[in-house]
Formats: structure tokens, sequence, C-alpha cells
């Protein structure tokens, strides 16, 4: 089997790992996870397994982040510095099922002169930010 074969079938075995879990998300929280640049400047009410930690500040729809990560599911959670409640909340509760309410927003833009700001802590640019966090 030749790398490029074996590529081909590993990344067919990770869309069709997707495809089955992204089923048994609920409507608008599948959508949230895959696409949440359609809903900017919505409040919403998202559930899931959060991670607050070093490098990966997201939200995952299920307790297997990696997988997640591939597939594209997740939503960057962003916790305003002086919002203490949250930030102690976020980071007492990563790796736990939580419910966040927020707001829909860009929480990592370009640069001037079409540059873009890599971020390793958001999985996307349009995330969460949050107004409250509930353990489930």
């Amino acid at each position: 089997m030749t790398w490029s074969s074996a590529y081909g079938s590993a990344t067919a075995a990770i869309s069709l790992m997707a495809s089955a879990s992204c089923a048994s998300l609920s409507g608008q929280n599948a959508e949230l996870f895959s696409s949440p640049e359609r809903h900017i400047g919505e409040h919403v009410t998202v559930s899931g397994v959060l991670s607050y930690e070093f490098e990966d500040f997201n939200l995952y729809p299920s307790a297997d982040p990696y997988r997640d990560l591939i597939a594209g599911r997740c939503l960057p959670v962003g916790i305003a510095r002086s919002d203490e409640q949250n930030l102690a909340r976020a980071r007492k509760w990563s790796g736990s099922r939580v419910t966040i309410q927020g707001k829909i927003e860009q929480l990592v833009g370009p640069l001037p002169e079409g540059r873009e700001l890599i971020s390793m802590s958001f999985c996307k640019r349009v995330g969460i930010s949050v107004t409250k966090i509930e353990r489930r």
C-alpha cells in the first residue's frame, strides 16, 4: 500500500466517522460547531465538552476532541479577561460537559495588508463570546 492510498483510506474513514457523529448532533448545535460564521451576531445557547487549557480554548460536541477537531466540529470560546467568574468556571470545568450562552462573533481577525493572525488556541476565527457557563 502506498502512502497516498493509505492517506486516502484514513481520510475516508475520518469523513465517515465525522458524518456518523455529526448526525447525532441536533440541528442548531451541529451548525454552530461546523459553521459558526453563518450565525454571526446571534445570541445562542450551545452544549458540549469544554477544553479551556493551554492552546485549546474550544467547545467540542463530543468527549473526543481530537476526532471533532479533525472533522472541523469545534467552537472557539472567548471570555473577556475582566469576566473573572466565567474564566474561573472555564478553567475549573475544562474537560466537562457544559452549556454556554453567548454571542457568535469573529474572535480572530485579519491583520493589516492581508496577513492572517494565526491562533493556536482557537480552532476557527468565529466563535462564541461567553456571557454564561453552566456545568451540565
